[in-house]
């Protein structure tokens, strides 16, 4: 005895329903940084609507069950497919969405009032859903941060895929093999299993977005971790992790890689002439002028209050005293814009490097040192480690 489609929508229904709620929780709890979680809590309770109204068919009017169901249903599988793209911050253009719902809307209504034809709308919903299952999948496999899937990810995209497989087998048997499968509510085994198998899909869909949810959540404690909250740059502790790594790295390379220090000049100053929220503008602009001189694997790292940190790696002393009179040059020629007039600040560098496998305290004493004598000497200038 084959399983009551109806009672099959409906589950899936209150499925839709339940997990609508969890992305509204993720929505309200997770960090600001991490889009696309409301638009999936609106797209599941979209769906659950739908799937709702398709359950109803036969008790309430077709243009409920059938066009507004079916538009609405397409109308969440959108909704998915724009939280992905908001996931992965990119821009969505509303325009052909929209249109591609008018669109069906208009077809919907001509193939039930015009001239009644169950294949045609079949086949319209079907090539829509799986044309929105292909961008979707695009947008997944494309615009991914990292080259290998992660497994939210990869479970996501596997029934992305099945969803459209689904899709599309249901409309194949519909249209060529058998049309009882038209009938949303016949109980028959193929319908049953089409039914149950495309509540499976958008369940397990649910699923991995809220996977790839709770991935995005734990990159992003990681960085608050791993980061200064205020100027982005490595905290103390993972500067020295990555410091002593390198260290290790360039003993067996033989390629030293060279510690600047840098102290901002008179900051104190800054603090009590223009008040502690210009002093974090002031480091905030720091930190992204010190960045801008910097190559992709040197490291800039806060070491405690204006004094910050840059590793250069396979770096030897002349190119590190280049780098730091650029820094120099750079921060001298910058300007924090205050409410009378703008903030202009200076830096001093001690520059040392990592020569006979001295260890991570050796190097920054030695760059400590030639830093105290960039202060003694009149600031705003670069010394190098004796």
């Amino acid at each position: 005895m084959g399983l009551d489609p109806r009672t099959l929508v409906i589950s899936a229904s209150l499925s839709a329903l339940l997990m609508a709620v969890v992305f509204f929780f993720q929505a309200r709890s997770f960090p600001q940084r991490i889009r696309g979680l409301r638009e999936w809590g609106f797209a599941f309770l979209t769906i659950f609507a739908a799937t709702m109204l398709i359950g109803l068919h036969g008790r309430i009017p077709d243009f409920v069950s059938i066009v507004l169901a079916n538009i609405a249903l397409q109308a969440g599988y959108l909704a998915c497919f724009v939280g992905l793209r908001r996931f992965r911050e990119r821009s969505v253009d509303f325009r052909p969405l929209a249109a591609l719902l008018a669109l069906n809307f208009l077809l919907l209504l001509y193939f039930l009032y015009v001239k009644d034809s169950l294949e045609a709308r079949i086949a319209i919903i079907t090539a829509s859903n799986i044309l929105i299952c292909i961008a979707s999948l695009i947008t997944l496999l494309r615009d991914r941060p990292t080259a290998m899937l992660r497994f939210g990810e990869a479970f996501t995209a596997v029934f992305i895929i099945a969803a459209a497989a689904v899709a599309a087998l249901r409309g194949a048997i519909a249209i060529w093999i058998d049309p009882k499968l038209n009938d949303v509510m016949a109980a028959t085994g193929p319908q049953s299993f089409d039914t149950a198998a495309g509540a499976l899909c958008i369940f397990a869909l649910a699923i991995g977005l809220v996977l790839m949810a709770y991935d995005r959540l734990k990159d992003e404690l990681e960085y608050l971790v791993r980061h200064d909250y205020l100027t982005g740059t490595l905290t103390r502790r993972s500067f020295f992790d990555l410091l002593e790594a390198e260290l290790s790295r360039s003993q067996r390379s033989h390629c030293a890689p060279a510690l600047l220090v840098l102290d901002l000049d008179h900051f104190k100053q800054v603090n009590d002439s223009h008040g502690h929220q210009m002093g974090d503008q002031v480091l905030q602009q720091f930190a992204q002028v010190v960045q801008g001189c910097l190559r992709r694997p040197d490291l800039l790292g806060r070491f405690g209050g204006e004094e910050f940190l840059v590793l250069l790696p396979d770096t030897p002393q002349q190119a590190a005293n280049i780098v730091a009179k650029r820094i120099c040059a750079a921060v001298a020629d910058a300007c924090v814009s205050g409410e009378s007039s703008g903030v202009r600040y200076t830096v001093s560098i001690g520059v040392a490097t990592a020569e006979d496998g001295i260890g991570v305290e050796q190097l920054l004493r030695r760059a400590d040192e030639a830093l105290y004598r960039a202060k003694a000497r009149g600031r705003n200038r670069v010394e190098l480690a004796a």
